[in-house]
């Protein structure tokens, strides 16, 4: 079971510092290359890293559920717990990333695009990391 608050805090604490990690490189691009980053990039990259922080977290519990020497299955509280994270990236994204960026390196056509493209790496980053977990049946479902 997740405690959907702790977890969370735990995905805006990985964000923050995901975002730091961004704000460093975009400093190295602008010494080197005297070019900033475009919002995409940003957006994309933690969107990939919250998709993949996101299965891992997922395996952890599942393994608990099941037990060390069984394998597990992914239930209705993982569903949940994926809909929360998902929305917590987004609110980060929406809070913390836009406002904090130049308007010139906004290269998203409209929020409507953003969200489409936050929508679509965060669930291609879950699949990915999931993906070697999954059996036969559920791979050929997708």
């Amino acid at each position: 079971m997740y405690n959907y608050h702790e977890e969370k805090e735990n995905l805006l604490d990985f964000l923050t510092e995901e975002y730091t990690l961004f704000k460093r490189q975009q400093d190295l691009y602008g010494k080197y290359l005297e070019m900033a980053i475009p919002l995409s990039d940003c957006v994309g990259e933690m969107t990939r890293h919250a998709g993949s922080y996101t299965a891992i977290r997922m395996m952890q519990v599942a393994s608990e559920r099941a037990g060390v020497d069984e394998g597990f299955q992914l239930n209705d509280d993982d569903n949940q717990f994926v809909v929360e994270m998902h929305n917590s990236l987004v609110d980060f994204v929406s809070d913390t990333v836009i406002p904090d960026t130049d308007d010139a390196l906004n290269n998203f056509a409209d929020p409507d695009q953003l969200v489409s493209i936050l929508d679509d790496l965060f669930q291609n980053a879950l699949q990915t990391a999931l993906k070697p977990f999954q059996s036969d049946d559920e791979a050929q479902a997708e």
